[in-house]
């Protein structure tokens, strides 16, 4: 049974993503400032992602999720993702593929919904990051 390129995709992006922060984080080269927060003086709803990720990425919980609750949420879904993954590649079973077609019919039969789910929430992050003055 071959494998579905949805998980050469899943694996080059996890690789892509370990490799810049490995990178980023040993040599002390991040120095990445939002388009949005540059233009507007105001933090966009993602602003803090990148460090709260590195925050929690050394341990520190409590910190990484006063700087951005989204990091916990991206490292949760990532780790989520590549377990499924490795254990559809033992099993030959394909779960991840199943689940990533689901979710996109899912989202195109419910577009109004996700979006409103998905702006309340991106609006709560971003009021999130003006209040504590990312």
């Amino acid at each position: 049974m071959r494998i579905p390129v949805l998980y050469y995709k899943i694996w080059a992006l996890f690789f892509i993503g370990v490799s810049y922060m490995a990178v980023a984080s040993q040599l002390k080269i991040f120095r990445w400032t939002c388009p949005i927060k540059r233009l507007t003086h105001l933090p966009c709803s993602a602003c803090g992602t990148t460090r709260a990720i590195y925050l929690l990425l050394d341990g520190r919980l409590n910190e990484s999720i006063q700087m951005n609750p989204l990091g916990l949420v991206i490292i949760l879904l990532c780790l989520l993702t590549l377990v499924i993954s490795v254990r559809d590649l033992l099993l030959q079973d394909w779960l991840l593929a199943r689940v990533y077609n689901q979710l996109i019919k899912f989202i195109y039969y419910h577009k109004i919904a996700v979006i409103m789910i998905v702006g309340i929430l991106s609006l709560s992050n971003w009021y999130w990051n003006i209040y504590k003055g990312v």
